[in-house]
């Protein structure tokens, strides 16, 4: 795969995460959030996704992965604002993010590669930023064996073959 697609992709805690929504969904203003935090930037607006050893990678298609376009501000200038360490060229895509309704075909292009799919409802009331980096911590004890979904269910079934159960008086 060589193709470049409208997206925003970024570093979460070692984890690419490659940001997709229509225009105006919110994508760019995540990234900068994220950036707030110390995560890395590798492409706003336009990613090339290339295939690597069977792995997917982003990059910018132009070598402008600095450049960040903010609604209501216009283009800044990543490193400048954050820091040099606030980019990075290139790097494997693990997650893919559908803010807002979902697309049938997102998982069309990638079918290919193993990887994670989220979708979350942008609205007033959701912090993106910080669910995203919970799911991408959850995603990373999953791939080193712990399941917190499997270990509650565990839990509850448990705790209710040991609780006392009640008789119905007669």
């Amino acid at each position: 795969m060589n193709r470049i697609i409208h997206a925003v992709f970024v570093v979460v805690q070692e984890t690419g995460v490659l940001i997709l929504g229509d225009s105006g969904s919110g994508k760019s203003q995540l990234a900068l959030e994220l950036l707030r935090r110390g995560h890395q930037l590798v492409s706003d607006d336009a990613v090339q996704c290339y295939d690597a050893q069977a792995q997917l990678y982003g990059k910018n298609p132009l070598g402008l992965g600095q450049y960040l376009d903010v609604s209501m501000i216009g283009i800044i200038d990543v490193s400048r604002i954050y820091g040099a360490k606030a980019c990075c060229p290139r790097h494997r895509i693990d997650l893919a993010l559908e803010i807002g309704a979902m697309r049938p075909t997102l998982s069309e292009p990638f079918a290919d590669y193993a990887l994670d799919y989220l979708r979350l409802r942008a609205d007033a009331t959701s912090d993106l930023a910080t669910l995203l980096e919970c799911a991408v911590a959850n995603r990373q004890l999953k791939q080193q064996g712990f399941d917190a979904k499997q270990q509650f269910f565990q839990q509850q079934q448990r705790a209710i073959e040991q609780s006392p159960t009640k008789e119905s008086s007669a």
